[in-house]
């Protein structure tokens, strides 16, 4: 357990807490832990809180251009015209919701993480207090992760086509054998990992993960579909067979382009293209 209370070692403070913050009235001015380590654990407390506020105004930036394009409407009409510009609205919806939930998520992580850090570091005059702090700060992460994994699910269903003909094969890979959360079930409690630090930093990495994780990777999605259908107007590209599958009379396209530069210089190596985002 990561209580002071439970130290019989412990030296008078002039306040519970440091410089930057103060512990709530309920924690005493006893401290347990040594003075760097409380302000190392807290420089990584402010250095995460400065991360995830410049990704959130990254987002908003990103934010501000999709809606943009979604505004003008740039897709042609046809059969498939209204799923195609499903795959992008439904992302752009679900980043709105799950960056709305990152934001209230950022609240929930700045302050358990002074409670457990003054749990760890102060002792406490009631007991009862620390486990009901506890209790609802496990509650509340898992409710973000319910969230979470709620806005990823109505993400996979929005992807199904409601017509096969209209289906595109990276667009079915996306959720392919995925599941929320990849590494099963967040668990709130702190685990021991050999100092005050690692423990602390362990915990603060899980939960960032949680916050950052479907928001990022529903833009990202959304920036590859839009090279997925700029491909898709170049069926002789490798990346049109790799995102779209075979391309219309394709045996007859890899026979005419057999004897590329490529295949002479590397005639048994597989190709491969990787996406890279600026």
């Amino acid at each position: 357990e990561l209580q002071c209370s439970f130290s019989s070692l412990s030296v008078e403070k002039p306040l519970a807490g440091n410089e930057a913050f103060t512990c709530p009235p309920y924690f005493q001015a006893k401290t347990c832990c040594r003075e760097n380590e409380l302000q190392q654990i807290w420089d990584k407390v402010e250095d995460m809180m400065q991360f995830i506020l410049r990704v959130l105004d990254d987002h908003g930036e990103e934010l501000r251009r999709a809606e943009e394009a979604e505004a003008a409407n740039n897709f042609a009409d046809g059969p498939c015209s209204a799923y195609h510009q499903q795959l992008f609205l439904s992302r752009l919806q679900g980043f709105r919701n799950a960056r709305d939930a990152t934001v209230k998520g950022l609240d929930i992580l700045q302050g358990a993480t002074m409670h457990m850090l003054c749990a760890a570091c102060f002792q406490s005059s009631s007991n009862l207090k620390l486990e009901q702090v506890e209790n609802f700060t496990s509650s509340a992460l898992l409710s973000l992760q319910d969230r979470m994994g709620a806005i990823f699910t109505d993400q996979v269903i929005q992807d199904k086509s409601p017509d096969p003909v209209c289906s595109l094969r990276y667009v079915e890979s996306l959720s392919e054998g995925v599941s929320f959360p990849a590494k099963g079930r967040f668990h709130p409690a702190f685990r021991w990992s050999g100092g005050m630090l690692d423990t602390f930093s362990n915990w603060m990495d899980r939960v960032l993960a949680l916050l950052m994780e479907v928001p990022g990777s529903l833009m990202f999605q959304r920036s590859l579909l839009q090279l997925v259908f700029f491909y898709a107007e170049r069926p002789t590209s490798d990346a049109f067979q790799l995102l779209l599958g075979p391309a219309p009379g394709g045996g007859e396209l890899l026979e005419a382009s057999e004897e590329t530069e490529m295949q002479k210089l590397c005639p048994e190596a597989p190709r491969f293209i990787i996406f890279v985002r600026q």
